[in-house]
């Protein structure tokens, strides 16, 4: 059995005797009513602790109730048109909101106690937030009231003052609208009943005093503004006159500084913006605008001021010269400000030398900006600066009746025509067009919601409105516009299909796209064809060398306009070799390119047939005529008396004798000749290459090249001959049968010749 356990006691009775407490009871009493006072010490301790809990949550309960309640008073606040307007509306919405706060925070409390003690904090707070809803809604209700009452009057005001109830009566050229006599005399009545049927009772009777005795201020304010912008020289004079003003003088002072600074203020940019103009109109234009100087003065600092009308003076001057100017040719406009009398008494009097020197300057600017502006947009110069061609202009734009408007355009054309010439302006580049203009032509062939038809039937138009004679003139005008190869090519063909492809709705890229989708590598195939089919027409752009855009890019814009029309026409079940070879026809066709590759003859020019057999015929009869060395031969008659010396700068050879020029140039030109198209394609130069100098065209000292027109067309040099069977410049008759070249001709040292050429090469 197990062994049962056993304890040694560790303490002694005498420890155990020891122990005591202090609790006395009485014999009589229990133990629970000796330990009573110590309950109750207790339990209200722990009462204290949870009501201090219950106040803190109720409190934290409180504040988070508040800040929702702030929020709503500012929503009601703000609410201009509905409850911050309205207190019955407003304190309805305030108690409905402020209920649904209660119940919300309410429920989050975590006993009773701590409820009861939060809906009485809340209900004390939503009293106090109604006073305060009532004071705003007061204040927004008078606030709106003024509101109203100032819409009113700026009504009544605009309608008197502009005789227009929009309270906004002001654009960008100023205030609109002219004074209503019967709303002004009726005015001072309207507003003080405005006043006072809308503050009586709601503000101190000696403010609404006030305010009825400021109408006339109020009133004059507002005509300050209207005239500001009306007139702002006078509102600036009659302002600056205080009381004394026969308009404003019940303004009061601070209302008047302010309206003294807005005019400053305004119209400082602008005034310099319309001296700027001013001035300009003199120096560029040579006429002279209405300008308010004492106003500006008035404005502008002094300083400033001072230059202005110093450098207006120095135009005005000037501006007698300056419009003869703009319609002289360059070299006139030069003799012109060389034959003035500058740095003497003789010009300007006794002018100071700098003040001489600025005359001089603004004559060359100004004869600098003609320059640039006949080269920019010629006629839109001529029509700014030649009273007659202006006129005519406005004849054309004003007629109504559909010919006698075309007929003014052709007057109008013919005057542009020929004041370019007195000008000096090169005959091939005449225009008849502003830039604007042309640029509107050139948007409405771009425009794919116009028909190819359509176009088509717009360039008749355009033949029709400016004569097929000026149609070349238009096409390179658009060309200097950057027009795309494919307009100028449809409006400079002869062929109607060309064109009404070329017209086409279809972009190349759609077109290219669906040609490959077809056929994988069809459009390189295509390009390749066309490349082919133009390299000749190529050979001859190149061989006129290159001018203001590369032969190549030319070329390629030239063969995508090709391509277009071989991948249009293949759309419609043609063959691709086909559709190459009817495009490249169709286009070629309109030339003839000449047997050296150097020269192309349109077989036609402006609807007129050009007699290319006869071109032929005298372009080889002129360069047998070169060739020829016998006594008195062309090429020497051509150079004159004085001979060949103006060739003597490019040999760069010292000390050269005239002969050895003679026979130098001489043997070049007669071995090294070619036929090129003049800059316009309505003729042919005669170019002689000059080595490393390059190709240049055959000259005399007098400036005369060895060329001719294909045909006789308007505005043409008139010392220059079409087909007529006479010699450039010297007029001699072509003979029929050219005589062979003379012996002296074929007896040249070979050995010479190689050295010549070699030397004219190195020394050019």
């Amino acid at each position: 059995m197990p062994k049962i356990p056993t304890f040694k006691a560790q303490g002694s009775i005498t420890q155990l005797a020891g122990t005591t407490s202090n609790i006395q009871m009485n014999l009589n009493n229990t133990l629970a009513s000796a330990l009573s006072p110590i309950t109750k010490t207790i339990v209200n301790q722990k009462i204290k602790e949870n009501d201090t809990q219950n106040r803190t949550e109720a409190l934290r309960l409180g504040n988070e109730f508040t800040r929702k309640l702030n929020t709503l008073e500012d929503t009601i606040a703000n609410d201009n048109t509905g409850l911050g307007v309205n207190k019955q509306s407003a304190n309805s919405y305030y108690k409905e909101q402020t209920n649904n706060f209660i119940n919300q925070f309410k429920s989050q409390a975590s006993n009773n106690a701590t409820a009861t003690l939060f809906i009485n904090n809340a209900l004390s707070a939503v009293n106090r937030g109604i006073f305060r809803i009532d004071n705003i809604v007061d204040k927004n209700v008078f606030k709106d009231l003024t509101n109203q009452v100032e819409q009113a009057e700026t009504s009544l005001i605009t309608q008197a003052l502009f005789n227009n109830r929009n309270a906004n009566v002001v654009d960008e050229f100023g205030m609109l609208g002219n004074v209503n006599d019967f709303d002004y005399a009726s005015l001072q009545t309207n507003l003080t009943k405005l006043y006072t049927d809308a503050f009586s009772g709601k503000i101190p009777a000696p403010n609404l005093n006030e305010m009825i005795n400021n109408i006339p201020s109020l009133v004059q304010g507002f005509q300050a503004n209207k005239d500001i912008y009306d007139n702002p020289s006078f509102a600036y004079t009659e302002l600056n006159k205080g009381e004394n003003s026969s308009v404003y003088p019940d303004l009061k002072v601070e209302q008047r500084t302010k309206l003294i600074n807005k005019v400053k203020t305004m119209m400082a940019q602008p005034l310099r913006k319309e001296f700027a103009n001013v001035v300009f109109s003199l120096q560029d234009k040579g006429t002279e605008q209405p300008f308010d100087f004492d106003f500006a003065k008035k404005i502008l600092p002094i300083q400033e001021y001072n230059e202005l009308k110093t450098t207006y003076d120095l135009a005005k001057i000037n501006a007698e010269d300056v419009r003869l100017i703009n319609t002289l040719p360059l070299n006139e406009a030069n003799e012109l400000i060389q034959s003035k009398n500058y740095n003497t008494d003789l010009y300007v009097g006794s002018a100071d030398r700098i003040t001489q020197a600025k005359l001089k300057q603004g004559l060359i600017d100004a004869r600098d900006n003609a320059e640039k502006q006949m080269k920019n947009d010629p006629v839109k110069f001529q029509i700014e600066t030649s009273l007659e061609i202006e006129q005519l202009a406005n004849d054309y734009k004003t007629e109504t009746n559909p010919e006698v408007k075309l007929s003014n355009l052709k007057i109008l054309n013919n005057a542009i025509i020929e004041d370019q010439k007195k000008r000096g302006v090169n005959l091939a580049e005449l225009k008849i067009l502003t830039k604007k203009e042309v640029n509107k032509i050139k948007n409405d062939f771009l425009d794919t919601s116009i028909t190819s038809e359509d176009k088509l039937k717009l360039i008749e138009q355009l033949k029709i409105t400016y004569g097929d004679e000026n149609m070349g003139m238009i096409v390179n005008h658009l060309q200097d516009e950057k027009t795309s190869e494919v307009i100028l090519m449809a409006i400079s063909t002869d062929s109607s299909e060309l064109a009404k492809d070329l017209f086409n709705s279809s972009t190349l890229e759609e077109l290219k796209n669906l040609a490959n989708q077809k056929t994988t590598g069809q459009v390189t195939s295509l390009q390749t064809s066309i490349a082919k089919k133009t390299e000749d027409f190529g050979q001859v752009l190149e061989s006129q060398g290159e001018g203001s855009e590369s032969i190549a890019a030319k070329m390629l814009r030239i063969n995508e306009a090709l391509l277009k029309v071989s991948l249009v026409r293949m759309d419609k079940n043609t063959s691709a070799e086909d559709a190459v070879e009817s495009a490249t026809n169709d286009f070629l066709n309109d030339y003839v390119i000449n047997n050296d590759l150097t020269a192309l003859v349109p077989k036609k020019l402006n609807k007129i047939d050009i007699p290319v057999a006869a071109i032929q015929n005298k372009a080889e009869a002129i360069l047998i005529g070169v060739k020829n060395t016998s006594p008195g031969n062309y090429l020497d008659n051509f150079m004159g008396e004085k001979g060949y010396m103006h060739y003597a700068s490019s040999l760069n050879i010292p000390n050269i004798t005239e002969e050895e020029v003679k026979k130098r140039i001489g043997f070049t030109i007669r071995n090294y000749s070619k036929w090129l198209n003049n800059s316009d394609m309505t003729g042919l130069v005669l170019y002689a290459d000059f080595g490393a100098a390059g190709s240049q065209p055959v000259i005399n000292a007098d400036g005369q090249r060895i060329e001719f027109y294909f045909t006789k067309l308007p505005n043409q040099d008139p010392t220059i001959k079409d087909t007529v069977s006479v010699y450039p410049v010297t007029g001699d008759e072509l003979p029929l049968i050219p005589d062979p070249p003379s012996d002296d001709y074929f007896q040249y040292n070979e050995f010479l010749i190689d050295e010549t050429i070699n030397n004219a090469k190195k020394q050019n």
